[in-house]
């Protein structure tokens, strides 16, 4: 396999053979300038050559720019399909689970913050509520630093809900997930319209919207009612962390299990 260049547009491309014409602009012949008795002048030749060394060496560098483009552009997709999956397990584990409001709506909070924390983390914070006594072992943290633990969660999923909700507007909002309905998923009560979670309903772009869009619901299914944030900010971060009930423990045992 060579390396071809075309004298008219000056593609490079790879051929197994010196082709008659340009993959690219078709063209069979070029003029050139050559030099003819000290002058230059214009000179029909086969558009089809082979490469030079810097148009090989130019043609290397723009193939790994646009190899290493696509690797990053895969990566995202992996990323954005990975984040979806883990909300998708997570709430349909947290659905079966019945938690008090305040503790349900902060395991809302702890998945969506779970998706930007290292798993050794996650697992530390874990055992700090399920072992307070031997968090230290585990590299979580102690019982009496708990409410700050949960109050900064609150804070950071607070912030970006805030953020996602003006980036997408009120009618954007809506609009995102009107568009995704599908035949058989589709329901109203005298609350609001609600609508089963798939993964085409779910945006990467948006976890604060997604994860907090259950926390408006009793029955396992996805809301368009746009999320309270006065509900989310007053949770009692105090009580969960001193008094977890035995339900909240046992979710928190499930979600580690699944990690």
């Amino acid at each position: 396999m060579k390396l071809y260049t075309c004298n008219a547009c000056r593609y490079t491309f790879p051929a197994e053979t010196l082709p008659d014409r340009c993959p690219d602009c078709g063209k069979a012949t070029a003029n050139v300038k050559v030099c003819i008795g000290g002058k230059n002048k214009l000179r029909s030749v086969p558009a089809i050559r082979e490469s030079t060394d810097t148009e090989v060496a130019e043609y290397e560098r723009i193939k790994k720019e646009i190899e290493a483009e696509l690797a990053a552009e895969e990566e995202q997709k992996n990323i954005a399909a990975s984040k979806i999956d883990y909300t998708i397990r997570y709430i349909t584990l947290l659905l079966q689970h019945k938690l008090q409001q305040d503790e349900h709506n902060m395991a809302l909070i702890l998945g969506y913050s779970f998706l930007t924390l290292p798993s050794s983390y996650i697992k530390g914070f874990i055992h700090s509520v399920l072992e307070p006594d031997q968090a230290d072992r585990f590299g979580g943290a102690s019982a009496s630093s708990l409410p700050d633990r949960y109050t900064e969660f609150r804070r950071r999923f607070s912030s970006e809900l805030q953020t996602e909700r003006r980036s997408l507007g009120d009618f954007e909002y809506g609009e995102l997930y009107l568009g995704t309905w599908e035949e058989g998923t589709l329901f109203v009560d005298e609350e609001s319209v609600r609508v089963l979670p798939t993964q085409d309903n779910l945006n990467p772009d948006t976890p604060a919207l997604n994860f907090m869009k259950y926390a408006v619901c009793d029955e396992p299914v996805l809301c368009l009612k746009t999320p309270n944030l006065g509900t989310v900010r007053h949770i009692k971060c105090k009580d969960i962390a001193e008094h977890p009930s035995e339900e909240y423990l046992a979710f928190l045992r499930d979600v580690y299990n699944i990690m």
